[in-house]
């Protein structure tokens, strides 16, 4: 695995060389994730947004083809906009729910809209150095600085980043903006490792093992849950792993 160093004075120059190339998408606050024209309008925290990374490549909702009736029969019309290249800066725990998405939309069929948002898009995450205290990804096999779903991962070593280079799409980006690149050492490697090691020591422990065989699925404890329930949907939004959707016709006599 490749890895690059990137001083720390020379990130919000690569985020403005990354406005250059596309679309950026980065935290805008607690709540979401949405384009940024500028470094500063980026709010790191401490944990991700509420709302992951899912309705960049899933949308809430989207019209998928127009119709209209005439005399020859029913006429459709594709409605797919081009999708812009585009940086989504992200935590690896977002990241992490891609790889699973990307199996269900490629499965039986190819879900063409959502592998071109895919396609067009170079994920960067940046690891996390003190974990909130809600966080337990080492519970369920991830880290502070996983690497699933990410094309490159920054990890803070000081005054530098330490940069590892995971797909093509992440070797690209770094090609198109090499100038504030350097070569990592195997003493950077390790202090990598070691800040990793440091920031799953500060991850609460949480034990899963077993944890599907303790549940009583028939619960009186279920049912006091479900009543609280307004069916509002918005647990299949913000879920970043959730693929349920529905498709509806709508319209007049004349198309929709």
């Amino acid at each position: 695995m490749e890895a690059k160093i990137l001083r720390c004075d020379r990130l919000a120059a690569l985020i403005e060389g990354l406005l250059v190339d596309g679309e950026v998408i980065a935290p805008r606050d607690e709540f979401g994730y949405g384009p940024i024209t500028a470094p500063k309008e980026i709010a790191w925290g401490a944990e991700h947004p509420r709302r992951s990374l899912k309705e960049l490549f899933l949308p809430q909702r989207e019209v998928l083809f127009t119709y209209r009736l005439n005399d020859e029969g029913v006429a459709l019309q594709d409605v797919a906009e081009p999708v812009r290249p585009r940086t989504v800066l992200a935590r690896p725990c977002d990241a992490a729910a891609l790889p699973i998405l990307d199996e269900v939309f490629s499965w039986d069929y190819v879900d063409s809209a959502y592998r071109e948002r895919r396609r067009q898009t170079t994920v960067v995450t940046l690891a996390c150095e003190e974990p909130g205290a809600a966080c337990f990804c080492t519970a369920v096999g991830g880290s502070p600085a996983g690497t699933a779903g990410s094309d490159l991962l920054l990890t803070r070593l000081g005054d530098l980043y330490h940069v590892q280079v995971l797909t093509a799409k992440g070797e690209a980006l770094v090609q198109r903006h090499v100038a504030l690149f350097a070569e990592s050492t195997p003493a950077d490697d390790q202090c990598q490792a070691a800040a990793e090691a440091a920031s799953r020591a500060k991850v609460r422990t949480v034990a899963v093992d077993g944890l599907a065989e303790q549940l009583d699925y028939d619960s009186p404890v279920w049912m006091t849950i479900t009543e609280q329930c307004i069916d509002c949907a918005i647990c299949t939004f913000l879920c970043p792993t959730c693929h349920c959707f529905d498709i509806q016709d709508e319209g007049n006599p004349a198309g929709g």
